[in-house]
């Protein structure tokens, strides 16, 4: 769901930090009130489709800044899988599977232009559409970014030491069982190439990033 502060509207693009945002926002007491709908289960459809979440296109954000997040596309499947994993494959039986690879591959053959790139559009839009972009990588920064280029009143401070949310993919159970191969990745990165090159993100081929 999105999130109408003072100033701003929060689009919700899930596994991107969102969970983390709507916690921080009524820890750190920042007004807020909710756009659309705000059933949170099953976001996506037996299609991959986003669904539950309120796309930019979606939603009256009468002429507020807006912003929202997104995270790499290969860390992206990752925390899906990690999630469903633990929380139980809800609407999304056809993708059941204990083999991060296997889910992986059933993604992409459905949606060679990419599934989260798909995502993406549909909640954020083509360029300009949303005002500030951020990184879940660089998440609590760019939040912070975000409410300063909306004007809004926040302790900045509160929002530094707000503790994580939904970090799936960081538990140990689950980071043994989600590692790519280097063609997997690969492929990955290949069929994502709009959101890659969209958001500026590099290969993970070349780095530390985990592979088996």
């Amino acid at each position: 769901m999105a999130l109408k502060l003072p100033n701003s509207v929060f689009i919700h693009v899930p596994k991107t930090g969102g969970s983390w945002v709507r916690s921080m926002v009524r820890a750190c007491s920042v007004p807020y009130s909710l756009l659309g709908c705000n059933w949170h289960a099953g976001y996506l459809d037996e299609s991959f489709h986003a669904c539950h979440h309120n796309g930019i296109r979606e939603i009256d954000a009468e002429g507020c800044f807006t912003f929202g997040f997104v995270r790499h596309p290969a860390t992206y499947y990752q925390s899906f899988w990690c999630y469903q994993m633990k929380r139980g494959w809800r609407r999304m039986h056809q993708l059941q599977t204990d083999s991060f690879e296997k889910f992986v591959c059933t993604a992409l053959e459905e949606h060679p232009h990419g599934w989260v790139s798909g995502i993406y559009r549909r909640l954020l839009g083509e360029e300009g559409e949303v005002d500030f972009i951020g990184k879940q990588e660089n998440l609590v920064d760019d939040v912070i970014a975000a409410l300063r280029l909306a004007g809004e009143s926040f302790d900045e401070h509160a929002v530094r030491n707000h503790p994580s949310k939904n970090v799936s993919s960081g538990l140990s159970e689950w980071k043994k069982r989600c590692v790519y191969s280097t063609t997997l990745l690969r492929e990955v990165e290949r069929l994502e190439r709009y959101a890659m090159e969209r958001f500026g993100y590099s290969s993970l081929v070349r780095t530390s990033f985990p592979l088996c």
